[in-house]
């Protein structure tokens, strides 16, 4: 339906043309791909709207796969730093704001985090945002981190923007039960690092992470996939 939208996040870690049939399955109208390279929609045998990447030449970088009469508009605002990339979906009369993340380190991951959104104020507060993918951060870190990823979290709530995965299902930032990320695969080093914002205008419908028996096969992190009603225009 034209007032739904499922944003699933994902961070692949690379061939994701080798890759797209598992994420396919989950049915996403937007996926966001963090460690995709620039050729990441090539030979993937569906027809999607349209796309958008960004990165380096011959890194892996960030790409946008829109699906199901979705189209994606880039966004020409400067952002400093690596991997934030601002677009608007678009389908019928809706027009979203999004942004797909994949936080790289300068000296830590929140840094560069909090310099971004403060470039992106304006177009998050233009209109209801979705803010999603690998923020390499979590509140477990923060008392051995110089900065600290509540600060994120904070910023975010003043915008009336907010983790659809803790909000939905209840649970504190640090203490999540369903991790999105496993060091070298391994089911005994898991964290929660991939997050789904929404402003509060979106109807948070249903969140879900993938598991590490069926996803780690193919990454060490899995998706975040969130279905959300979206507001009446």
């Amino acid at each position: 339906m034209v007032d739904k939208l499922r944003v699933v996040a994902w961070n692949c870690n690379g061939s994701f043309h080798n890759k797209y049939s598992a994420l396919a399955v989950l049915q996403p109208d937007i996926a966001m791909i963090s460690e995709a390279y620039a050729n990441f929609n090539d030979g993937l045998g569906v027809s999607t709207s349209s796309s958008l990447w960004l990165g380096a030449k011959g890194k892996s970088g960030l790409g946008v796969l829109a699906l199901n009469g979705w189209t994606l508009e880039p966004v020409d605002i400067a952002v400093a730093q690596r991997l934030f990339l601002p677009f608007v979906a678009c389908r019928g009369s809706h027009q979203v704001h999004m942004v797909a993340v994949c936080t790289k380190k300068s000296t830590d991951y929140v840094t560069p985090t909090l310099a971004a959104l403060r470039d992106l104020s304006g177009f998050i507060q233009a209109s209801p945002t979705i803010i999603a993918g690998d923020f390499n951060g979590s509140v477990a870190f923060d008392p051995n981190r110089p900065v600290p990823f509540r600060r994120v979290i904070d910023d975010l709530a003043r915008l009336n923007i907010r983790s659809a995965w803790h909000t939905f299902r209840n649970e504190r930032f640090g203490g999540e039960t369903t991790p999105t990320y496993y060091m070298y695969r391994r089911e005994g080093r898991p964290f929660h690092i991939d997050y789904a914002f929404v402003s509060d205008a979106f109807e948070v419908e249903d969140i879900n992470i993938g598991g590490h028996a069926e996803w780690c096969q193919l990454s060490d992190h899995t998706p975040i996939s969130v279905d959300l009603r979206l507001p009446s225009r």
